[in-house]
């Protein structure tokens, strides 16, 4: 018997299924193609993992675009975003 990468797919979206992991396929996740961090995953776990603070949706808006960090297409962007990261 031949394994496959998509044996190996199917065989890691069991795995984290029974870890209460749920599989999404892509093309049904909520989010615009060029972002990376899902929003309403984003809120939800910060809503759940930090109740007690009770934050605010602009509160977690400012975090998470506290957390997004630049693209960078040229080594001039790169440079000035790595000095923008060390001042963090």
């Amino acid at each position: 018997m031949k394994f496959t990468e998509e044996k190996l797919e199917h065989v890691i979206i069991e795995l984290l299924g029974q870890q209460s992991y749920p599989h999404t396929l892509g093309e049904n996740l909520q989010r615009q193609p060029e972002e990376v961090v899902l929003r309403d995953d984003f809120h939800a776990f910060l809503n759940a993992q930090y109740a007690q603070e009770n934050l605010t949706t602009s509160e977690i808006d400012a975090i998470l675009h506290a957390c997004q960090v630049p693209i960078c297409t040229t080594a001039t962007s790169a440079s000035s975003s790595g000095s923008w990261m060390a001042t963090r």
